[in-house]
């Protein structure tokens, strides 16, 4: 094994190693003249993309990230599959923009009872703001409503008497995660029609 002598000679004198000699004088790059990181040399990248295998590998990674896009795209927004109606699809817990009836009737086929709760309790809501009882907004909570509708028409109104039963199923089937059933549905079609 051979040492060499530059090393024992540093080691016999009690000198230690200097880093900064080789990064560059702490002064310096807090001055902004020196360099702490040590120079790289890319022109490797500027070889390899003049390659043509890499240029056709570029090119077929950016044409499936771009079909990936429009499937994404067209799924998403152009899809109008009729069999399936998804409430949440449909821009969230909104009144605007159903066919109630059709689309109860619908979910009902599919056995989809769940969704059926939560489209009652927004038709109710919806013709509550058509009747100026409430004023629908969605960032209101269920129980703004319930309170707007009780101070403006009271409890004799027959939907504001439903309400507080309407958010009770609605809050266990979309939050509570629990499901309903075809008895539950059908009810809330009732108290809705």
């Amino acid at each position: 094994m051979k040492i060499d002598s530059n090393y024992i000679d540093s080691i016999a004198n009690g000198h230690k190693h200097d880093y900064l000699a080789e990064i560059g004088n702490v002064e310096n790059v807090e001055k902004g003249t020196g360099t702490f990181w040590p120079e790289f040399d890319l022109s490797w990248i500027d070889d390899l993309v003049q390659n043509p295998v890499v240029q056709m590998i570029i090119i077929v990674a950016c044409a499936l990230v771009l079909v990936v896009a429009a499937l994404w795209l067209w799924s998403r927004y152009v899809n109008d599959d009729d069999d399936d109606v998804n409430v949440q699809g449909m821009g969230g817990d909104t009144i605007y923009g159903h066919d109630w009836d059709a689309e109860i009737e619908q979910l009902m086929r599919q056995g989809v009872y769940g969704e059926v709760v939560v489209l009652c309790y927004l038709r109710c809501l919806n013709r509550l703001n058509d009747g100026s009882i409430i004023e629908f907004h969605q960032s209101k909570t269920p129980g703004m409503f319930l309170a707007e509708a009780r101070d403006k028409a009271g409890t004799d109104h027959p939907l504001v008497a439903h309400l507080p039963e309407l958010t009770h199923h609605y809050l266990d089937t979309r939050y509570g995660h629990r499901e309903a059933s075809q008895e539950l549905a059908n009810q809330l079609i009732e108290l809705t029609r």
